[in-house]
């Protein structure tokens, strides 16, 4: 049995959740939104985004997933992207949800990926964000991270080691 070293609680991911849709709240207020989750791993933050903007007041949110990744096992490497998504995003005011940004890869071939089909607005959220391993400069996108951690492979809170630990409440890094 594997023993896991907790690195964000699940009152810190609560916290940062709830400020992050307070941020969502403050710069889209009184209009629509469309939440993009990365799947597999947003999923989780997500639905918990989704309900705090709610208790925010937001009421137009529509949501949506998109299929792309990077990892294979716990390596980042070629960008794969397996389901599009099924609405147009033009003119509308599109924020990824991204569960971590890690190397910036993924995002930033989704960013650009996205940025063709001409929305209103492009915007990034992300629970978790990784700066030690940034490779792609991200600068230029509306990003709004909740916690940063050190250079580990993280599990937890919808983040998996090869399907499993994506259950957890918490974040942590395995050590046995």
């Amino acid at each position: 049995m594997s023993t896991i070293q907790i690195l964000a609680s699940e009152k810190q991911i609560r916290q940062a959740v709830r400020r992050i849709a307070r941020e969502v709240f403050r710069r889209y207020q009184g209009k629509s939104i469309l939440l993009v989750g990365v799947l597999t791993g947003a999923f989780v933050f997500m639905a918990d985004l989704v309900r705090e903007l709610h208790r925010f007041g937001m009421r137009d949110v529509e949501i949506e997933f998109i299929d792309i990744s990077s990892y294979n096992g716990t390596e980042s490497g070629q960008i794969r992207f397996d389901r599009d998504l099924t609405v147009p995003i033009s003119d509308r005011h599109v924020i990824i949800v991204e569960d971590i940004i890690d190397t910036g890869a993924t995002l930033a071939f989704l960013l650009k990926l996205l940025e063709v089909r001409e929305p209103a607005s492009l915007a990034v959220v992300a629970l978790f964000n990784k700066t030690a391993r940034r490779v792609e400069n991200l600068q230029a996108y509306n990003i709004v991270t909740g916690l940063d951690l050190p250079d580990k492979y993280v599990v937890g809170y919808g983040l998996d080691r090869s399907g499993e630990y994506r259950h957890l409440p918490f974040v942590g890094i395995i050590t046995s």
